[in-house]
């Protein structure tokens, strides 16, 4: 008997892995619009939807759940989870959910880049005159922890990475030297462990003549 159930059980799970689709039924539409500059992305199995001018969260029915408005020059976006946050090259980060708006965070400084944990914990690369540095803010706006890159120590910071708990942060540098261009990805640490080291840096790679644009925790 149980070997006679075990085969019905793989071939049901073939069966359902092989069947092919060719046709649907709509159960219900909802109409949406929009502004052509505002773009839109899953989050959390919401819709969200964001501009120059504001942002906005829909569930699947076309219900509006929460709507923000501001002015952003060049609004970009960040998500992890059901966190998202934005702005480029400006002085705030907006850091929400699909509930709502979780706080704001100001910088004195131009961004850069930045990138957001599923906790709101924000981690901004921001353009001084002649370093750049990388902050730390919790979801409320407050630094936590920062440091500072020069182009003739690290290279520029071209892309960064924060994990899920927004402990540990990875950075991709690019450098150009006689002629040649290096790469070299730093890893910090902001917790207890990463307090034993300078700058919390607990460690990196280099990479000869190669760029590396793209860095996420997985």
């Amino acid at each position: 008997v149980v070997a006679l159930v075990c085969v019905f059980l793989v071939c049901a799970y073939i069966h359902w892995k092989n069947l092919q689709y060719t046709d649907y039924e709509v159960k219900q539409q909802y109409e949406w619009s929009r502004s052509q500059e505002a773009h839109s992305i899953n989050l959390a199995n919401t819709l969200f939807t964001y501009s120059k001018d504001g942002m906005s969260c829909t569930d699947a029915k076309g219900k509006v759940i929460w709507n923000q408005t501001y002015e952003m020059q060049d609004p970009m976006v960040r998500t992890c989870s059901n966190v998202v946050a934005g702005d480029y090259n400006g002085r705030n980060i907006y850091v929400s959910d699909t509930a709502g708006n979780l706080g704001t965070i100001d910088t004195t400084m131009p961004i850069r880049d930045f990138c957001v944990a599923s906790n709101g914990v924000v981690a901004a690369v921001l353009d001084d005159s002649t370093v750049t540095a990388i902050y730390l803010y919790s979801v409320a706006g407050e630094q936590l922890a920062y440091f500072k890159t020069t182009m003739s120590k690290s290279g520029y910071p071209v892309a960064i990475a924060i994990s899920d708990d927004g402990k540990q942060i990875a950075v991709s540098y690019l450098k150009a030297e006689n002629g040649k261009v290096t790469s070299s990805v730093g890893f910090y640490n902001f917790s207890s462990v990463g307090q034993n080291y300078t700058d919390n840096l607990v460690g990196g790679y280099g990479y000869a003549d190669a760029v590396v644009p793209l860095i996420s925790f997985m």
